[in-house]
């Protein structure tokens, strides 16, 4: 039975690694949700455009699952510009994913968040209540992995490397 399964978070250092080995799984049929100029492999629906037109995109997919890696889409405060910018990423892009693939019937949901989501901090709370969110939409499944600082090779500099 193939599984047609919706990956948000591709480009990153996590989500890198997960497209590819599903990419390669003949019984997943890959989608996968890119900002403005990704590329790899696999189908891919532009974010932006999925928030503006989300109609057609999302009738386009139809997930029997959805994976977000948001630690991958996020960037830190410096980086995004502001905690609101960082919020709207983290949070609304990560929260629009699991509206749509649950207005879909996708019946599973895999959230990355970070190790002490929920905790003291900007990044942390945020990360507790995607979570929360996440959680209260009624999907029959939903795995939260909180993974520690993650090291490996990125396309920028972060700190702690």
């Amino acid at each position: 039975m193939t599984r047609r399964i919706l990956l948000a978070g591709s480009t990153g250092l996590v989500g890198g690694l997960v497209g590819t080995r599903l990419a390669g799984t003949p019984e997943v049929d890959l989608i996968r949700l890119v900002r403005n100029g990704a590329s790899g492999y696999g189908h891919a629906i532009n974010f932006e455009r999925l928030c503006q037109e989300p109609a057609g995109h999302w009738s386009r997919s139809h997930p029997t699952a959805s994976i977000s890696l948001s630690p991958a889409w996020g960037r830190p405060i410096a980086t995004a510009g502001s905690q609101a910018a960082m919020f709207r990423v983290d949070h609304d892009y990560v929260l629009a994913v699991a509206q749509g693939a649950r207005a879909l019937g996708a019946r599973q949901f895999i959230l990355v968040t970070a190790a002490g989501a929920g905790g003291p901090g900007f990044y942390l709370q945020t990360k507790g209540k995607i979570e929360q969110a996440v959680t209260a939409l009624g999907f029959k499944r939903v795995d939260i992995i909180r993974p520690g600082f993650l090291l490996g090779t990125r396309g920028e500099r972060r700190c702690g490397k």
